[in-house]
C-alpha cells in the first residue's frame, strides 16, 4: 500500500508546486516525512510516514506564471523551508506570519501589507514595500530596494525599529513582544547595524529620531550613522560641552569646541551634510576616553605650540647671525673659526628642551630640538661680509592631546654687501606636520 500512498502524495505535491522539479518534489517529500520507530531511516519504517500537510508548507503552494501570490489572508502562519524563483509578485496578508527559511525570489516584487514577513534565509525581488500595518524581520539578507512605512523589526536587536509614515525613525528599548529583548542599555559609542545592503547604496535620510521613552543612560541620546551600504543606531552624548557625566574632564578649549558641535550637529536621526558626515560618524562611534583624545586633538592647540617652536628656532639662528656681527666689532669671535681663503668657515649647533606644564585647563607640551648654524665671513678691512644657513629639527609633543614635528631650512642666500658689518643670512623656512 506504500507506493500508492507515495505516488498520489507525489501528484498532489507536484500540482501544488508546478515550477518545481522532479528532483525538487521528492525532496520535499523525504525533507516533511514523520520519522517512525527507531531514530532516522529503519528496516520498518524506512524514512517514516508522508505527512502532506508539512509538505504544502515548505513553499506557495500553485504560484505559477507572473501573477500575484497572496500569502496570510486568513491569518494563519506560514513557513517556506525550501529555495524557489517566482516570475510574479508577493502580496503578505493578514495578522500571521510568513516565515522565509531558504532562498526565495519574486521578479516583480513584493508587498507586505499586514502581519510579520520574517526573512531567516534570502529574499530577492526589485522592490520590497512593507506597509503602515506590515512588520519587516528576520536575520537573514534581503537583496532589494526596500521602502518601510511600517516596523522593521531585525531580530536579535537590542529593540523594535519602527519607521512611521513621515520617515521618522522611532527605536525602542523597553515593552517590547517577541525575540526581542528589554534590557539592553547602549552604552557610548556602542554601534547596532540594523540595515545592510549589498551591491547598493543607502540613500536619503530620515526626518529625525524619536528618543525612546526609557532604556538610555542618562545623559545620552541615539543617533543615525548613515554608511555608504548600512545604518546604524548609536548612543552619543546629549551635549559635547559637557561630558562630565562620562568621566571626561574638559579644558576650556574643549568645552568650547563641544559647544561647537552641538550647535552644528543635525538633529537626531537625520543624515549630515555630505561633507561632514563622515566626521559625524567618526564622532558618534567613539567612546568615552576616546572622545576625550578627540576633542582634545581639534583644539588647535598644538598649532600654536608648533608655532611657538618655529619662531623660537628662527630666532636662534638670529642669535647666531647677531654675535658673527658683533665679533668683528668687540675684537672676539663667539665660535672659533677656520681660515679659508681669505674668509673664515664656522659652525654651531646645540640642543634645547622645552617643558611646560599643564596648569588649569591648560595642557601642557615638551620640545625637543637640535639645530646647527654654518656660513663664512670675509673682511675687507674694517669691514665684514658673509653668508650662513642653518637647519633646526624639533618635535613637539602633547601627550594624547597630539604630537608633531618641525624641518628648519635654510632658503637660497640673498647677495652680500660690503658696508660695515654686514651680513647676508639665508632667510629660514620653516615646514612641519602636526599629527594627532
Amino acid at each position: 500500500m506504500a507506493a500508492p500512498n507515495v505516488s498520489g502524495a507525489v501528484a498532489v505535491v507536484t500540482e501544488a508546486y508546478p515550477t518545481f522539479t522532479p528532483a525538487e518534489i521528492v525532496q520535499i517529500l523525504f525533507m516533511t516525512v514523520e520519522d517512525l520507530g527507531t531514530a532516522g531511516i529503519d528496516e520498518i519504517y524506512g524514512w517514516g510516514l508522508v505527512r502532506l500537510d508539512r509538505a504544502l508548507s515548505v513553499g506557495p503552494v500553485g504560484m505559477t506564471g507572473e501573477g500575484v501570490y497572496t500569502v496570510g489572508a486568513d491569518g494563519s502562519g506560514t513557513t517556506w523551508i525550501v529555495s524557489f524563483t517566482s516570475d510574479g509578485s508577493l502580496e503578505k496578508e493578514g495578522d500571521g506570519t510568513l516565515s522565509i527559511l531558504n532562498a526565495a525570489t519574486f521578479r516583480q516584487g513584493a508587498d507586505v501589507n499586514d502581519g510579520l514577513l520574517a526573512v531567516d534565509g534570502r529574499l530577492t525581488t526589485p522592490m520590497l514595500a512593507v506597509g503602515r500595518n506590515g512588520i519587516l524581520g528576520g536575520n537573514c539578507f534581503v537583496a532589494s530596494d526596500v521602502n518601510v512605512d511600517g516596523t522593521l523589526a531585525p531580530d536579535r536587536s537590542p529593540g523594535t525599529l519602527i519607521i512611521a509614515a513621515n520617515g521618522t525613525l522611532q527605536p525602542r528599548l523597553r515593552g517590547i513582544s517577541g525575540v526581542a529583548i528589554n534590557t539592553f542599555t547602549p552604552v557610548l559609542g556602542e554601534l547596532f547595524t540594523f540595515v545592510q545592503v549589498e551591491d547598493s547604496s543607502v540613500t536619503g535620510s530620515f526626518a529625525g529620531l524619536n528618543q525612546p521613552d526609557s532604556g538610555l543612560t542618562p545623559g545620552t541620546r541615539l543617533d543615525v550613522l548613515y554608511w555608504p551600504d548600512a545604518l546604524s543606531l548609536a548612543a552619543t552624548p546629549e551635549s559635547y560641552a559637557d561630558l562630565s557625566a562620562f568621566g571626561v574632564s574638559a579644558t576650556q578649549n574643549q568645552r568650547a569646541l563641544g559647544a561647537a558641535i552641538d550647535t552644528s550637529r543635525p538633529a537626531a536621526g537625520v543624515r549630515p551634510d555630505a561633507a561632514y558626515n563622515d566626521s559625524f560618524n567618526m564622532l558618534y562611534a567613539a567612546a568615552g576616553q576616546a572622545l576625550a583624545g578627540g576633542l582634545s586633538s581639534l583644539t588647535g592647540r598644538l598649532h600654536a605650540e608648533m608655532g611657538t617652536s618655529a619662531v623660537r628656532a628662527i630666532g636662534r639662528f638670529a642669535d647666531r647671525i647677531g654675535e658673527r656681527q658683533m665679533g668683528p666689532a668687540s675684537g672676539w669671535l663667539s665660535e672659533t673659526g677656520t681660515p679659508y681663503g681669505t674668509g673664515e668657515v664656522w659652525v654651531s649647533g646645540n640642543h634645547a628642551h622645552t617643558d611646560v606644564g599643564s596648569s588649569g585647563a591648560i595642557s601642557g607640551y615638551d620640545v625637543n630640538a637640535s639645530n646647527g648654524a654654518f656660513g663664512i665671513d670675509w673682511r675687507f678691512g674694517q669691514n665684514t661680509a658673509g653668508q650662513a644657513g642653518a637647519y633646526e629639527y624639533a618635535d613637539v609633543s602633547a601627550n594624547a592631546n597630539g604630537a608633531g614635528n618641525i624641518g628648519m631650512q635654510p632658503m637660497p642666500p640673498s647677495k652680500p654687501a660690503a658696508r660695515h658689518w654686514p651680513y647676508a643670512a639665508g632667510c629660514p623656512m620653516a615646514t612641519f606636520q602636526a599629527a594627532a
